[in-house]
């Protein structure tokens, strides 16, 4: 069975997930990459390398429809997705759409109507001028190495939230940027989560925005109604597009043959990859202190590269219904100097019931979410080390096929931090990734990434007068009782300048081998030492295995509601 351990070397401000841990001898290895031919040269067959700095994967979710007449007239441009691979229909995660209409001269303004319904506070509409329609030449990445086009917009609206009757937005003045022609863009930006790739924020509409009756006064005067019916007969100065930034930063992910050589112990002569930018060695950092990797070179500190593996077929082992990742890893990038990691995600293929036909058993095929994308490993190792993760909760049980990826990026990048870290090593090098299957006798357990949900020792306390809630202070009576807390600090997690202490511990029980479901999880404690050794907190009473029993609760979000395989 697998056994999660804590990882030493998890980043707390992002990761969410489980550890490495032991596995026994049963797995099935259903896939395996040595990245070496057998005439001696690298093998990378399959594998996709490329720029994270692209985000525009050239999708297009705009449409014209009736759809919304009334509260709209007749025809109205919507930015929506219907997607049955999506638990409801309506916009995703990280969307960055826009209406770009072109206008110049003085005392331009632009009148629009819309309505929408986005996750209040981080999916929003804005109106954004753009001089000259430059904002994606002007990114530069040398002045401002995370700057994105819509950094160099000025923004005059912002709206959120559920806006279900219309609004109309009268006369906007917009930015008089001399001779020319500018745009302004009618803009919607989602975050990551609570939308309906995660099914978390259903939006009502099922589309983020629609917008109708655009007009635009000034040296290019025109109007917009869409009663065209079509995006392709529209005005020829508005422009519905994919708006996401798609200048790129620099792709160096490759394949590299005898990668190591400073520990003969550990020497690997054979290929591997490694992101370094070969234009950056690393005698530029400080006299070349991590300049021993291959060409001198080291990792480009506000880089952003994925390499990600074929789909893989689970249709060997159908009995089993966990999944293993193995991969042998060499960090070599001291995390303080450097601030370099490393992630790993996961993500499946389904088949699913075709429900826009009438047709008996049509299906189609479904590219889930990644899992564990949000969790990096810091790298400050320098020595061969095979890691074992269970990918088993990161992906649906359902799937057919299976994927994995891995991204090396600079923490700066990553967290939107001033550039703190000037000494980056030519880490991480990543060889033999391997893809396991075994068979589960019982459910899998996720405390998550270590033990910051479980409880934790604590001092004798009282209530203080901090509001709203229950907030403890410790005392000096150490015979006192305490209050019941986790590890993780609430407070952090939502900005909170107060300390937040959860009362209960969490863990995800799935059932993985699908026998019916969880239908109860029970805790089991025992008190081992201090003045309460041996006994238990009233109700419970200590059995007969010396151990008292707390039936869980299933665990709740905001709004009261259950959250699913959660106890």
């Amino acid at each position: 069975m697998y056994s999660p351990v804590e990882d030493p070397d998890a980043l707390p401000e992002i990761s969410t997930t489980p550890a490495a841990g032991k596995m026994l001898g049963d797995t099935i290895w259903i896939a395996d990459w040595s990245f070496d031919a057998a005439d001696g040269s690298c093998d990378g067959t399959g594998w996709v390398k490329y720029d994270n700095r692209i985000l525009n994967d050239g999708s297009n979710y705009w449409q014209v429809t009736t759809d919304y007449a009334p509260p709209l007239t007749g025809f109205a441009a919507a930015l929506r997705k219907h997607d049955l691979c999506a638990p409801c229909h309506g916009y995703g995660e990280s969307w960055d759409y826009s209406l770009v209409l072109e206008y110049s001269g003085p005392n331009a303004t632009l009148t629009f109507t819309f309505i929408g319904d986005t996750e209040p506070g981080f999916d929003f509409l804005t109106v954004e001028a753009d001089s000259l329609g430059l904002s994606e030449a002007r990114v530069n990445y040398s002045v401002d190495p995370i700057g994105t086009p819509s950094a160099l917009r000025e923004v005059l609206l912002v709206q959120s939230g559920a806006n279900l009757a219309p609004v109309t937005v009268e006369s906007l003045a917009l930015p008089d940027y001399g001779p020319n022609t500018h745009e302004v863009y009618i803009r919607f930006n989602s975050d990551g989560a609570f939308d309906c790739d995660d099914g978390d924020y259903p939006s009502a509409l099922a589309a983020a925005i629609v917008v109708d009756d655009v007009v635009v006064t000034g040296g290019i005067a025109y109007s917009e109604d869409f009663e065209c019916g079509d995006l392709s007969c529209v005005n020829s100065h508005v422009h519905a597009m994919n708006t996401a930034p798609a200048t790129p930063f620099g792709e160096w992910a490759r394949l590299y043959k005898h990668i190591t050589d400073n520990d003969k112990c550990t020497e690997n002569t054979t290929c591997a990859w490694l992101q370094t930018d070969p234009a950056r060695p690393g005698d530029d950092y400080f006299g070349g202190v991590m300049s021993f990797g291959p060409g001198g070179a080291v990792v480009n500190i506000w880089s952003d590269q994925i390499i990600v593996s074929p789909w893989v077929s689970l249709a060997s082992t159908p009995a089993a219904h966990a999944t293993i990742l193995s991969f042998r890893r060499f960090p070599g990038s001291r995390f303080t100097t450097g601030g370099i990691v490393q992630g790993w995600r996961v993500r499946g293929r389904t088949r699913v019931a075709n429900t826009d036909t009438s047709t008996p058993g049509d299906s189609i095929d479904c590219i889930t979410p990644w899992g564990h994308a949000s969790s990096f490993n810091s790298l400050t190792t320098f020595a061969w080390v095979t890691s074992i993760f269970d990918a088993t909760p990161f992906f649906p049980i359902s799937s057919n096929e299976v994927q994995v990826s891995f991204r090396v990026s600079s923490w700066a990048y990553l967290a939107g931090a001033p550039l703190l870290h000037v000494v980056p090593g030519p880490g991480p090098f990543t060889d033999r990734v391997r893809i396991g299957r075994r068979t589960l006798t019982g459910p899998v357990f996720d405390i998550g990434l270590d033990t910051r949900f479980q409880a934790q020792d604590n001092f004798a306390s009282e209530v203080n007068a901090i509001t709203p809630g229950e907030h403890h202070s410790p005392t000096t009576d150490r015979f006192g009782t305490c209050d019941f807390r986790r590890g993780a600090d609430q407070g952090a997690m939502s900005l909170s300048t107060q300390v937040v202490s959860g009362d209960s511990v969490t863990t995800n029980v799935l059932d993985s081998r699908q026998v019916g479901g969880i239908t109860s999880v029970t805790w089991h404690g025992a008190i081992v030492t201090g003045p309460h050794a041996g006994k238990a907190p009233p109700p419970y009473t200590v059995g007969a295995n010396g151990f008292f029993e707390v039936t869980a609760d299933s665990a709740r979000d905001a709004t009261g509601a259950a959250v699913a395989n959660r106890w």
